[in-house]
């Protein structure tokens, strides 16, 4: 007699009758949590699917094939040390830094999630990291694009909560238009930090703030629009609208830090569609520009009082065409 025959001779005996189904090829066997990597050893790690829960990637692993988020209930804490090759699949999960990630070329993000960056950085090696992607930034972030391009043609960068702020640095944004750079907070802030934007269609900026430090390019032929949030430049930065844009305003604010916030129209437009006051920076225009207040509103330069008075300066090829109530207001 066998020793499962025995077990069921001693069950039998007790009076209780059971049924064992057994089907062991077709056994469901619980999926847990996974921890790749080590703090001690140094390892090349395949691509993985990370299932539902809390991972952890952390120490001296090298991701060599990307990974996989399994779905929206999936998180995967990253203290890797080692760049990332491959596709990370999102599938509506959550990445949380504890670490800077850098991305290796031909890295890319897919699909739908969310990143805490906890304020580390994502750092690109490569043109496209964004290309088919909608990723909402739940913390502090930088993207540091190292001189390549993002392409927002297919993809949207936003970000929650309160007192967030991701910054975008050194990149060529391409393909940008409506709320393909978001902020759902009043409180937080998408900061452009060197980069050129190159505009596919109208880009609005509704809520929050939208930020320029160092020098930031708009290209393109279509407008940026500020309809509700606040357009700031910060001290020292310069943001240029190149021949064929437009900066027009129907709400919200925009801001200059100091005298040394530039705002340069080259061969581009600025539009009030509501009452606007700008006061504190540097308006610069060259080659053809066209400066208008919409009918019934008003565009005033400064406010009646020294300290906030703007600087208006004209290049060497600058054609100012004024239309509507533009008012000077700044006083000697």
């Amino acid at each position: 007699m066998t020793a499962f025959e025995r077990v069921a001779l001693n069950i039998r005996a007790s009076g209780i009758a059971v049924v064992l189904v057994a089907c062991f090829a077709g056994m469901v066997t619980p999926v847990h949590a996974l921890t790749v990597g080590s703090e001690t050893v140094v390892s090349a790690q395949g691509s993985v699917v990370f299932p539902s829960g809390a991972n952890d990637v952390i120490g001296f692993t090298r991701m060599k094939s990307g990974f996989t988020l399994q779905d929206a209930a999936t998180i995967v804490r990253w203290s890797a040390y080692f760049p990332i090759s491959g596709n990370i699949l999102l599938n509506g999960g959550l990445i949380v830094l504890n670490q800077d990630m850098v991305l290796y070329p031909g890295s890319r993000f897919l699909g739908t999630g969310k990143i805490d960056a906890n304020g580390y950085s994502i750092i690109l090696n490569d043109d496209g990291a964004f290309l088919n992607s909608n990723i909402v930034f739940t913390n502090n972030a930088t993207i540091n694009g190292q001189g390549h391009v993002v392409d927002l043609s297919n993809s949207r960068i936003a970000v929650s909560g309160s007192n967030k702020t991701v910054t975008l640095r050194n990149l060529t944004i391409t393909g940008m238009q409506n709320n393909d750079m978001d902020v759902t907070d009043a409180y937080s802030a998408i900061r452009l930090q060197d980069c050129s934007v190159n505009l596919k269609g109208d880009f609005s900026v509704t809520t929050g703030t939208f930020e320029v430090r160092g020098t930031v390019n708009f290209a393109g032929t279509n407008r940026c629009r500020v309809a509700g949030g606040t357009f700031r430049i910060s001290t020292n930065a310069a943001c240029i609208f190149g021949s064929g844009t437009s900066l027009d305003y129907a709400g919200g604010s925009i801001q200059f830090d100091d005298v040394s916030s530039q705002l340069q129209l080259q061969s581009a437009a600025l539009l009030a569609e509501e009452n606007l006051s700008l006061t504190r920076g540097a308006l610069i225009c060259d080659g053809a520009v066209t400066i208008t207040a919409s009918a019934g509103k008003t565009l005033t330069y400064g406010n009646g009082t020294n300290q906030y008075n703007l600087s208006i300066q004209h290049g060497p090829g600058a054609r100012v065409h004024v239309s509507g109530n533009v008012v000077n207001a700044n006083v000697p």
